[in-house]
């Protein structure tokens, strides 16, 4: 969380009386990743992989981002997941979903037995 003060911003702003227990939890969750032989029905790439796939040199680097991609992965799309950021409570929890181009950020909370969602930030290039 502290590498991206953005996102950070973003979650002290929904977790203001818990930013202890965020902070933990960044700390905690840092180093993860997801083993991709226990999700055989997708094939998981991490943030190292899509970066490989900038060309910093680039004029347009979206257009070869998305060219370097195709490339490589077939003309699928991808979504890029973060972990979610739970409050001390756990009922409730933030998380980013984002895509090529766009992206939404979502507020769950846990209320009467089940879960609810809003989205609480959308973003497109």
């Amino acid at each position: 969380m502290d590498q991206n003060p953005s996102l950070k911003k973003r979650i002290i702003a929904y977790f203001d009386q818990d930013s202890v227990s965020l902070q933990m939890q960044c700390k905690k969750w840092h180093h993860f990743k997801l083993e991709p032989q226990r999700i055989p029905f997708k094939t998981l790439l991490s943030a190292h992989d899509l970066v490989n796939l900038y060309d910093s040199k680039a004029t347009d680097r979206s257009s070869r981002f998305l060219q370097n991609y195709q490339k490589k992965y077939g003309n699928h799309g991808f979504y890029q997941v973060s972990i979610p950021v739970f409050s001390r409570d756990k009922k409730v929890f933030y998380i980013d979903l984002n895509t090529f181009g766009s992206g939404q950020s979502f507020l769950f909370t846990f209320k009467n037995g089940k879960w609810t969602h809003r989205v609480v930030s959308t973003w497109m290039s």
